[in-house]
């Protein structure tokens, strides 16, 4: 049977007459919508991300779990799962494993069927090891001809409480780096100032801080629209197949972790269960493996505030001063640490042994506000933790970091 993927190029689509018609599953003002299999919550959706799905289905991450057969488990998990079904199931990105070949769409298809017989939409984003032209092959009916931005794949999904942003930061296939590109960021610029009368929440595949050969290459025009709209409360992302969880001035960002994909080191592999409400969203992990630490954590997250105060400013402005982890980690014999400034002030960024003694002094120096980055190259170096400390102005921030020779 052809599978349940709704289209998610329209604007603003989900209604009470659109979701009737179309057979869709979200719910609006309240009101549940189900199928004769069980009610759906419209409140609650399931996230998932970097599957990457290979051709060859016995196709192994680097735990030898077969990426084929962790996310079909997490389907039949989904589709088993006792209680109200989710009111959609969100790939962020990287559906493929290499290069979003034909196999590999076809191969996702086999995995999704079952939620397709439940009747539960399954929407996807577009990630580096994606392809459009093969995807839109696989999936026709995705395919939006009067598409926002010409060339990709959005989507805007209106909950009870909030707005979904779906965004498109596929820039070249099976090349890290992503970007959203002039006509994208235009296009989100005037569609969240359309939709202001709701919390809005940003799902994308690229994660938005300084480490441009890797990550959202315009991360930086990006936080230049979203921050000062301050219905935008959360930033959803996969891509480093980590879990971390940040903040960006009192904007949260979520890195969700790998559900197929080598799982970044010490880090699960799972999806997130979300429900989103009008003044706070809330979250559970679901790992592959329940007997990991990480299964079954539960979070909840109030959005910040409609409107700023002068405490309110006075936060953001040292949580602006931001040491982010290094990358990558571990590490052989160059990494790079990354910094944000509010202000301009004397920056001292400094490299220790986990004994306390100095190795090495990256930054001591006035620099104005903005985002830095600095190579640490380790290789005269043993392997080891190492500890690393930004002090600016009142504030002092340490990590730790492991070079593996």
């Amino acid at each position: 049977m052809p599978i349940y993927i709704p289209p998610i190029s329209r604007r603003k689509f989900i209604t009470t007459t659109s979701i009737a018609s179309a057979g869709m599953l979200l719910g609006f003002k309240g009101t549940l919508f189900g199928s004769e299999s069980g009610n759906v919550d419209p409140d609650y959706f399931i996230l998932i991300a970097d599957t990457h799905i290979d051709v060859d289905p016995n196709r192994e991450n680097r735990n030898g779990d077969k990426m084929f057969e962790i996310n079909e488990v997490t389907v039949q998990r989904i589709v088993g799962a006792e209680g109200p079904r989710p009111a959609a199931v969100i790939l962020n990105g990287d559906a493929a494993n290499v290069s979003g070949r034909i196999g590999e769409y076809e191969n996702l298809v086999e995995i999704l069927k079952p939620l397709s017989e439940a009747d539960i939409p399954v929407y996807i984003t577009m990630g580096n090891h994606d392809n459009r032209d093969p995807f839109f092959e696989i999936f026709p009916d995705k395919k939006d001809e009067d598409s926002p931005v010409s060339g990709r794949h959005l989507a805007i999904l209106e909950t009870p409480n909030v707005y979904l942003f779906l965004l498109d930061t596929l820039d070249q296939v099976n090349q890290t780096p992503g970007i959203l590109g002039p006509e994208q960021l235009e296009w989100l610029d005037t569609a969240l100032d359309q939709h202001d009368d709701k919390p809005v929440i940003i799902i994308g595949h690229h994660y938005p801080w300084p480490n441009v050969d890797r990550g959202l290459m315009d991360y930086d025009k990006f936080y230049d629209i979203i921050l000062p709209k301050r219905h935008v409360k959360s930033y959803i992302f996969g891509h480093s197949h980590r879990w971390d969880l940040r903040m960006q001035e009192d904007l949260r960002l979520i890195n969700q972790p790998a559900n197929g994909g080598n799982p970044g080191s010490g880090h699960p592999t799972g999806i997130i269960h979300f429900r989103f409400y009008d003044d706070r969203m809330a979250l559970q992990t679901d790992a592959y493996d329940r007997s990991d630490n990480w299964h079954g954590q539960s979070g909840t997250f109030q959005y910040r505030a409609d409107e700023v105060t002068s405490a309110d400013e006075d936060r953001m402005r040292a949580d602006r001063i931001q040491l982010h982890q290094n990358y990558p980690n571990p590490f052989n014999p160059k990494t790079t640490i990354s910094y944000e400034l509010t202000a301009t002030d004397r920056v001292n960024l400094t490299v220790y042994d986990v004994n306390g003694r100095h190795i090495k002094t990256l930054i001591d120096q006035i620099q104005n506000a903005g985002r830095y980055e600095v190579i640490f190259d380790a290789s005269y170096l043993a392997s080891g933790t190492y500890i690393y400390k930004l002090v600016s102005g009142e504030k002092t921030i340490t990590k730790s970091m492991t070079l593996m020779k």
